[in-house]
């Protein structure tokens, strides 16, 4: 079964594991491509998912990746944003501008994890519990920022099976 990340992360919390397999399919940064090739997937499969938004580039370009020659990648815009919440897919933040947060200074770390909970709720009338960290790491700084601001779940990456002692 398909969950979404703060479905799992409640999971994890109430103590009891479910006996049947889950999965959480997610995705970073909220390019268009996702209504076209993934929603169509998920909603074909009966699959649940977490989509990560970068706000301050809704509605326009992935200019954060030009340096990598991605940076023409077309984003979602708010009412294709809307869309995709109201079949179901948990809408996350995924900062405003897709720093690497760990080199940023306190204020700036601050409206990277705040402005974009607050955009999202406010434009798609949704509950935003869950952050995705930009790049996939956050030392404990960061972590501690994203946590102070009330989101309930956030990812990072590793080269690792994800545990019931996991932060």
């Amino acid at each position: 079964r398909a969950v979404t990340m703060s479905e799992l992360a409640q999971l994890r919390r109430g103590g009891t594991w479910p006996a049947e397999p889950l999965v959480a399919v997610t995705f970073d940064d909220g390019y268009r491509d996702f209504v076209t090739e993934a929603l169509p997937v998920l909603r074909d499969a009966g699959l649940s998912a977490t989509l990560y938004v970068t706000t301050g580039y809704v509605g326009g370009t992935s200019s954060w990746l030009a340096s990598e020659d991605e940076g023409d990648r077309a984003m979602l815009g708010w009412s294709e944003l809307a869309e995709v919440a109201s079949e179901g897919v948990e809408i996350g933040a995924h900062s405003a501008t897709h720093p690497q947060m760990d080199l940023l200074a306190p204020s700036a770390l601050r409206r990277e994890t705040a402005a974009p909970r607050t955009e999202l709720e406010d434009r798609l009338s949704v509950a935003v519990q869950s952050f995705a960290y930009p790049y996939g790491y956050a030392r404990r700084q960061t972590r501690t920022a994203v946590q102070s601001l009330g989101y309930d779940n956030a990812c990072g990456v590793a080269d690792l099976v994800s545990t019931a002692t996991d932060d």
